[in-house]
């Protein structure tokens, strides 16, 4: 049986050293570019050993996918550098701080964008939508020839095509007002409307 076989083994049962657990996760990391398994492999040691500075750069890395991947939670890898910059000397951190920082404004101005992006595109349909509820319910009678319109014809909901609510037309057509109940509301609305001016 082969090295690699028998250290695959030992992990499969839990025999591993805490220094082969490292070993794991740092080739996973740098030689194998295996970016998920890098993480899963960080991640557990991370439940054990919350001291060591190597283990949070290493979850850095490997959640970035080495500053590569942009599809990320600026909140997971912060707490991961932030780990990292408390545990870690001076020269430490400069190894690695300017390349964290053009990751990380990388991120947040694509995010700043797809965020500006989405409220420009809800407030495009905010405003299409509010566009498009006037010009369904545009008031086009005064309230007294709405509630004379209600009363006189309102068993052919001729009031409802005249504000240009169709659909609702057309259902209270068939169903006589809504078997003359939703007639007596609408009068009873188009009266207050009238009483409020």
């Amino acid at each position: 049986m082969d090295d690699e076989a028998v250290i695959v083994k030992h992990i499969n049962v839990g025999e591993i050293s805490e220094e082969q657990e490292f070993i794991n996760a740092e080739t996973n990391l740098n030689v194998l570019k295996d970016y998920d398994e890098a993480y899963e492999c960080y991640y557990s040691l991370s439940k054990r050993y919350v001291d060591n500075k190597e283990l949070w750069l290493g979850l850095l890395r490997s959640y970035t996918d080495d500053f590569t991947n942009d599809d990320v939670e600026v909140s997971e890898y912060t707490k991961y550098w932030k780990k990292y910059k408390a545990l870690a000397d001076e020269a430490e951190i400069n190894d690695y701080e300017n390349k964290f920082r053009e990751y990380d404004e990388k991120i947040r101005e694509k995010f700043n964008v797809f965020a500006a992006n989405e409220i420009e595109n809800n407030s495009f349909n905010v405003e299409t939508e509010a566009h498009s509820v006037d010009s369904g319910s545009k008031e086009t009678m005064s309230p007294l020839a709405e509630l004379i319109i209600t009363i006189l014809l309102g068993p052919l909901e001729v009031h409802k095509f005249m504000k240009g609510k169709i659909g609702m037309g057309i259902l209270y057509l068939f169903t006589f007002g809504l078997f003359y109940i939703g007639w007596i509301i609408d009068i009873t609305k188009a009266a207050r409307k009238l009483k409020n001016g």
